[in-house]
């Protein structure tokens, strides 16, 4: 039997999954033209601050916008209380810069995207579970180019209504009714444990959010032609959540406690996880335990596909999955590109 004939997989997807077949997409430490940002808030004291000293921290002149953005949505306990009043603003830049990044690499396509729609059609068709902490919604097209989602019908399909483990509205519904929406099932979940670059909060709404205050807004579905008086309607930043050191936000945060609830017992459920493109940063705590608790005991049902730059990257990334799964062996690495496993994978050869 090969990995591709079990029965219920689940894959965890980082960032080097997207950047597989979408070379220019955004990473955790990239280019964010700092310079444009300190050029704005250079009136405002304490955003100048911390922007000038991400610059200094940088290396090669590459930002972390997760670290970054986790500072501006956490203030410390010593910010001046108009702090937040810097930070807000700032935080909401940050996010146009993220998603503005993410477009430009969108427009250039997706890199073979035959192998990508291949994979995408397998967890459709196999009701695969994917598990990300990615923001971007590449693979979420993907899924719905599938199968053209027919309301009612029991085929393999996903639609992001259904298919994200909670009922999200489309962004449609706060200029009229949708009940449509109702009647289509996924066959697959996507969990997105982070939020999602097309989950957007409706104006009004203010945390802890209400699942009903969160719409799914985006160019690859819906009415084009209203799509910018809804963009009216909808408040600016997207609903993510940069991965911090404490848990307060996934406790605090109902859609946020369900997806994770899911991705525990997802994993739980599991005959094989695979974990592509995901380097188990030492920063996400949360996501730490939730491997250690979800999956003890099932070390020999781990598959870690990744690409470090060098052997001591390699090291380091074998050593980080040794600490959560103590029995893993060499022979569940797989070190090479996300893009070439997942082709082996698909003709069943791995």
């Amino acid at each position: 039997m090969t990995l591709k004939d079990t029965s219920h997989p689940v894959f965890v997807l980082g960032a080097g999954f997207t950047k597989a077949f979408m070379p220019d997409a955004p990473l955790l430490n990239d280019d964010y033209n700092i310079d444009a940002l300190l050029e704005k808030y250079k009136g405002m004291d304490r955003a100048q601050e911390i922007l000038s000293h991400e610059k200094v921290r940088a290396a090669n002149g590459l930002i972390n916008i997760e670290r970054l953005m986790t500072r501006f949505e956490s203030p410390m306990p010593y910010d001046r209380e108009d702090a937040e009043l810097q930070y807000k603003p700032l935080l909401t830049d940050v996010h146009d810069l993220f998603r503005e990044r993410l477009r430009r690499a969108k427009m250039k396509g997706v890199a073979y995207p035959e192998y990508f729609a291949e994979f995408a059609r397998y967890c459709v068709n196999n009701s695969a579970t994917c598990i990300t902490f990615n923001y971007d919604d590449v693979l979420d097209e993907a899924l719905l180019l599938v199968q053209t989602p027919s309301p009612g019908i029991p085929i393999p399909q996903w639609h992001p209504s259904s298919g994200y483990g909670f009922f999200l509205r489309p962004s449609d519904s706060c200029i009229g009714e949708t009940p449509w929406v109702y009647y289509f099932k996924s066959s697959t979940l996507l969990l997105k444990l982070h939020g999602s670059i097309n989950w957007r909060i409706k104006l009004g709404y203010t945390r802890p959010y209400s699942i009903d205050s969160i719409v799914h807004h985006e160019e690859w579905t819906g009415d084009n032609e209203v799509r910018p008086r809804i963009e009216t309607l909808l408040q600016k930043s997207p609903f993510i959540v940069p991965p911090l050191l404490t848990k307060t936000s996934l406790n605090t945060e109902q859609i946020l406690k369900s997806i994770w609830g899911q991705a525990y017992i997802k994993l739980r459920e599991s005959d094989l996880v695979v974990f592509v493109g995901y380097s188990l940063p030492i920063t996400d705590l949360a996501a730490q335990f939730l491997f250690v608790e979800s999956l003890k005991g099932k070390d020999g049902e781990v598959r870690v596909v990744n690409l470090p730059r060098g052997a001591k990257e390699q090291l380091e990334l074998k050593v980080a999955y040794q600490k959560i799964f103590p029995r893993i062996t060499d022979d569940q690495f797989f070190i090479e590109d996300a893009r070439d496993w997942l082709r082996k994978f698909m003709k069943g050869v791995v």
